[in-house]
């Protein structure tokens, strides 16, 4: 199936870029792409009636295909508000945690322990949650795999997000054209 193809080449392309950054030491660039893979997905898991994601439809992603089993200590409200604070504001704090409706995160990468952070966050009596960036990085496509999976028991959901995966970044391929000094050289 064409649809399936690209879908699987975007998210493969996604992925790789998520790698490189973790690899290149850039976490922050690298959790924004995770956000928007996860709003992405949200998006195509959407009811056909629905036409923009909620914070509600990324929290509903994150609980039935993110969570489980990943090993994160946070919730998907949390996860919710990490995104909004990193994607508005570069910055821990969102709308939710300054509500006290979701605790802020605080991310810990590479060989930094997720344990250490949450004793530090603890101790210090902050309303927040340690996360381990390459711990979500692990845990993304397991869930994009699940999400997928569960799109083989539900044929019409498939049919709605199969056909919203058809507008994901349509790419068109356009002829390189040469400028007038190129074309002199030839």
């Amino acid at each position: 199936m064409k649809v399936l193809d690209s879908f699987d080449q975007d998210v493969k392309t996604f992925l790789s870029a998520i790698v490189l950054c973790m690899q290149n030491r850039l976490a922050t660039p690298a959790l924004a792409l995770m956000f928007t893979l996860i709003d992405t997905m949200a998006w195509l898991s959407l009811g056909e009636e629905a036409v923009e994601v909620r914070g509600t439809d990324f929290e509903r992603w994150v609980d039935q295909f993110l969570l489980p089993g990943s090993g994160l200590l946070c919730t998907a409200s949390d996860l919710y508000a990490a995104r909004c604070a990193l994607l508005h504001t570069h910055s821990a704090e969102s709308r939710k945690s300054r509500a006290g409706t979701a605790r802020e995160l605080l991310y810990a990468w590479g060989d930094r322990e997720e344990r250490q952070l949450q004793a530090g966050i603890k101790a210090s009596q902050r309303d927040a949650c340690a996360l381990h960036v390459n711990k979500l990085c692990r845990a993304l496509p397991q869930a994009i795999d699940r999400f997928v999976a569960s799109l083989d028991q539900d044929p019409a959901r498939a049919r709605v997000a199969w056909q919203r995966a058809q507008k994901i970044c349509v790419r068109i391929d356009i002829p390189r054209v040469k400028t007038p000094e190129q074309e002199q050289h030839q």
